[in-house]
């Protein structure tokens, strides 16, 4: 099942139902950084990244799984930075969807994830305060 919802992510990003020129267009994407390294967002997102990545390296996660993982992260790098060229968003955008996906394939219920993932679904770009 989990398999099935990041072939449903890839796909999205794919297709461009995910990050879309929508989503990127007349964004100050500047403004959009400077806000994600607010103190708040900043930790919040840390202190995720922390425990989702010390759970992925204890999992017992199937090869398909993390190459699917990673082939979601590769593919919203690419997708950001087609549509901006800027690497920089580019890096976030893709570290995201790492962690997005990982969250996922662990079955687990981060709510500072599942509200950056809430964003993408609505094809916009999380962002701090």
């Amino acid at each position: 099942m989990k398999i099935k919802q990041l072939d449903t992510i890839l796909e999205s990003i794919l297709k461009r139902t995910y990050l879309s020129d929508y989503c990127f267009a007349s964004k100050d994407l500047d403004g959009i950084l400077d806000r994600r390294e607010d103190e708040g967002f900043e930790k919040e997102w840390i202190d995720s990244h922390k425990r989702i990545e010390a759970k992925f390296s204890d999992s017992n996660l199937s090869e398909e799984t993390k190459e699917k993982i990673e082939e979601i992260r590769k593919e919203s790098f690419l997708a950001t930075s087609r549509a901006t060229e800027q690497h920089e968003i580019a890096s976030y955008v893709s570290d995201d969807f790492d962690l997005i996906a990982k969250n996922i394939a662990l079955g687990l219920a981060d709510p500072f994830i599942d509200s950056l993932f809430e964003k993408y679904i609505q094809d916009k770009l999380p962002e701090g305060n």
